[in-house]
């Protein structure tokens, strides 16, 4: 019976000693046998001679005297055994050396498990192959220096009755052991009922199945007992009135087990994961297999001899890049890199690709092997991160920005409405005030919007029923942009609540109309749609913006202009616009995408040339109950209830700022106590022997936050209530806990009668 294919042996030469754990441990789990390692140049050597392994996976880089194409180098003029180098480097140099010894294969270093049984299995394949050209040729050879072929001639009763050497060699018996023997001695028990009814039937009436047919293939048993695979020739002759059959007999058992395990090493080419594709040296395409038909779209017919480069050539890349290309693999060398490529619907795709010439025995280049790997994915998502990344920073920036801008606002807003209050509306430049006092409003706007890009804007969520929300909004936006386009609402029955601002719905949609509007020459339409939107793992993994839930989408599409592409990546960026100077901040789209970011939503947009311009707003799903709010701003312009000496902690780190507010409380009649920093705060409430009433103090602050102290503060003062009072809060706010859930928040920058409304609200427990 024939052996079970073995496991192929591999013999690992690496000198860092984890690198080669890790090379073990990927080659045991793809069920090659590792049958030792070898950390220098000499050890190679001596083990490769030992162990005579099926490849030897060598690493260029060992240490020692002998690297590692040197030590392969020995290995190949010793033994036939194929090495495949592992190298993180690509030196010209290093790669000229290394193409001298006709490694059978590159490794790159990092590599994937995929990548590593691609090389080993491509240079086992082309090994064998190697091997068999080589026995192939001896064969013939021998056969046209002396008859090889084992000659038997049997009688019509079946008995042997002539047996040459070859015979004698292929089956183990001696002439004298097989003449005058039945020739079902030389068969499988399976054969012998067969040849007897065939024999007897050719003799009686010389009708026969094999007789001058040409070459047969059929079994036959060693003497040792082994199964034997023949190529048979059978002629029939006559001697006076008597037939004898003549058999022509070759041993093909070796040919056969070869070519089950070209067919298996086939069938695991033509199953591989990773696209393969084989043409000759002219680009022409031989074969591929099914992995390479399913990423193209193309049928093998449409493909097989065809040149490659003009089926997949996608135009992105200019003729330098292919001429290096083919510069490279003509020179024998390995080409490694990225190209984007076509399918046959059309659709781009990147592949991450390894091209190496196929050599003959006299290193002519007869054929390129190409591995390809679709990597578009894994494009996007770096993209994507990178993209992600950037905004995050410019984010963290605005929003910094954003604070202290709020900070001075605060100042501006405060001191101009103080100096207006004590104002005559009739004095020179009460107006002047006023204008800056509204110039000051509009900043403080401003910096909302970059709140908002920044993910920090503090909100006020509520459930929201969208239609409800959108329906109200829309007759509004259809007043403001206008009659020359039109607003075209189509929502959706049942739609899912979600969990939002208000007034942050209200921003999104107003700022995606306007837009809209402005994108429109002459009449158009905007198109507002909202629908339930269920997202899986594949729509996902297309658009790595989007997380697998349900949300709700709201579509506002236009008729304009639409967007260039090479605009389209940018238009989330801050301050970017492409509107002239004095129409538009750029902070529009900015905000969008920092409300959206703020609820764990995403935004998709489309948009052609000529086309219009459609953005998806995905929002999540609200299923649980209504979340508490950060509590409502006191909007009363007076009324502030009666004062009752109350004593007030200031704690402002912004000088100006804290004289203010301390100003602000004093003049309505409390008595204040301000401090500069957390430390000086501690201070004076550790000496204070009254009771202090309520904390008052700025979220972000050198030393410790305003949190932190409120709840040092505490500790000795149970019942101490609190205002925190920042530029932003989401970050610091979100980590506060408890602490802000017991106490109350104030944006800056706030007015006088905003400061006193929600002290009193605080002091008298009324806040909502």
């Amino acid at each position: 019976m024939p052996e079970s294919a073995a496991k192929p042996r591999i013999l690992v030469v690496e000198d860092e000693a984890i690198v080669a754990r890790d090379i073990q441990v990927q080659l045991e789990a793809l069920d090659y046998e590792h049958v030792g390692h070898a950390a220098s140049g000499e050890d190679a050597i001596e083990m490769a001679g030992q162990l005579r392994p099926d490849l030897v996976l060598m690493d260029i880089q060992l240490a020692g005297p002998m690297d590692g194409i040197s030590a392969a180098t020995v290995i190949r003029e010793r033994w036939p055994i194929p090495v495949v180098f592992l190298t993180a480097f690509a030196e010209t140099e290093t790669v000229s050396r290394a193409k001298l010894i006709q490694p059978f294969g590159y490794v790159v270093k990092p590599f994937s498990t995929r990548e590593l049984r691609t090389a080993l299995e491509l240079a086992l394949f082309m090994s064998q192959v190697d091997a068999k050209l080589r026995a192939s040729e001896s064969r013939y050879h021998a056969m046209v220096q002396s008859i090889d072929a084992g000659i038997i001639t049997i009688d019509r009763a079946g008995r042997i009755v002539g047996w040459n050497p070859a015979a004698e060699k292929i089956f183990g018996y001696s002439a004298d052991e097989m003449l005058a023997r039945s020739l079902e001695t030389l068969m499988p028990d399976t054969m012998r009922a067969q040849h007897a009814a065939g024999l007897a039937r050719a003799v009686a009436t010389g009708e026969h199945r094999l007789v001058g047919q040409g070459t047969a293939e059929v079994p036959g048993c060693h003497r040792d007992g082994h199964e034997l695979w023949l190529s048979l020739q059978l002629s029939e002759w006559w001697l006076s009135d008597d037939v004898f059959f003549t058999a022509v007999i070759g041993d093909i058992t070796e040919t056969k087990h070869a070519q089950e395990r070209l067919r298996l090493q086939s069938s695991a080419l033509e199953a591989a994961a990773n696209a393969i594709l084989i043409t000759d040296r002219a680009g022409t395409v031989e074969w591929a297999n099914a992995a390479f038909f399913a990423m193209t779209g193309y049928d093998p017919h449409e493909v097989v001899g065809t040149k490659a480069g003009r089926v997949l050539r996608s135009g992105k890349h200019d003729p330098v890049f292919y001429a290096r290309l083919w510069s490279t693999i003509l020179a024998g060398n390995v080409w490694q890199g990225e190209i984007i490529n076509q399918r046959k619907d059309g659709t781009l795709y990147t592949e991450a690709m390894t091209i190496t010439p196929v050599k003959d025995d006299h290193g002519a280049i007869t054929n390129f092997v190409a591995v390809k790997l679709d990597i578009s994915d894994q494009k996007r998502m770096e993209d994507a991160f990178r993209h992600s990344q950037k905004m995050e920073s410019v984010g963290r920036l605005a929003g910094g920005i954003a604070h202290d801008f709020n900070n001075m606002l605060g100042l501006i807003l405060g001191h101009t409405e103080a100096v207006l209050q004590q104002m005559e509306p009739t004095h020179p430049i009460h107006d002047d005030l006023s204008r800056v006092f509204q110039a000051a409003t509009r900043s403080a706007g401003l910096t909302q919007q970059l709140l908002a890009f920044a993910s920090k804007q503090p909100a006020n969520p509520a459930v929201i029923d969208v239609p409800t929300a959108v329906t109200g909004l829309v007759r509004l936006l259809q007043r403001m942009i206008g009659e020359h386009v039109m607003i075209d609402w189509n929502p959706q029955e049942a739609t899912w609540p979600i969990l939002m601002d208000s007034s942050q719905l209200d921003q999104i949609l107003t700022n995606l109309c306007v837009n809209a509007r402005d994108a429109i020459a002459g009449t158009g339409t905007v198109t507002v749609e909202i629908s339930n939107c269920a997202i899986d793992a594949e729509f996902a993994r297309r658009h790595t913006e989007a997380t697998v839930g349900e949300y709700v989408r709201l579509v506002v599409r236009d008729t304009g202009t639409g967007i260039d592409a090479a605009v389209l990546p940018h238009i989330f960026e801050p301050f970017f616009t492409t509107k002239p100077i004095g129409e538009g901040t750029g902070l529009g789209l900015a905000t969008v995408h920092g409300v959206v970011a703020q609820y764990h939503g995403f935004v998709l947009v489309a948009s052609e040339l000529g086309q219009g311009t459609s953005f998806e707003i995905y929002l999540p799903r609200y299923r649980g109950e209504v979340m508490p709010t950060g509590g409502e701003e006191a909007s009363r312009a007076s009324d502030v209830g009666p004062v009752r000496g109350e004593t007030i902690l200031v704690v402002e780190d912004e000088p100006g700022l804290l004289r203010l507010v301390s100003r602000m409380l004093s003049g309505q009649g409390y008595v204040i106590l301000g401090a500069s920093s957390p430390r000086a705060a501690m201070q004076l409430a550790a000496e204070e022997v009254q009771a202090i009433d309520l904390l008052l103090t700025d979220v972000i602050m050198p030393e410790m936050n305003g949190v932190e102290l409120a709840q040092a503060l505490r500790t000795s003062r149970p019942s101490l209530k609190w205002i925190f009072m920042s530029g932003y809060t989401a970050d610091t706010m979100h980590q506060a806990g408890d602490a802000v859930a017991e106490g109350s928040f104030l944006q800056k920058p706030f007015l006088r009668a905003e400061l006193l409304n929600k002290v009193r609200d605080v002091l008298d427990g009324t806040e909502a």
